[in-house]
């Protein structure tokens, strides 16, 4: 999929973890078996309920 600057920019960080998931073809089960957390923790970062810390969003950045 094709986005241009400004549709990228107005996403939310859950929702560019989750399109990019979805674009690898990848299950939240088995991102978050990547990186070594729980399919809910990962759910609640999709959704927005929750935020990951630096650690990992820079597991995130590597596995994305």
């Amino acid at each position: 999929m094709m986005y241009y600057i400004d549709e990228v920019n107005d996403m939310s960080f859950s929702e560019k973890i989750t399109e990019r998931r979805i674009s690898l073809n990848m299950s939240q089960r088995e991102l978050a078996e990547k990186l070594g957390i729980t399919p809910t923790r990962l759910n609640y970062w999709e959704k927005g309920k929750r935020e990951p810390d630096l650690h990992y969003i820079k597991a995130l950045a590597r596995e994305l």
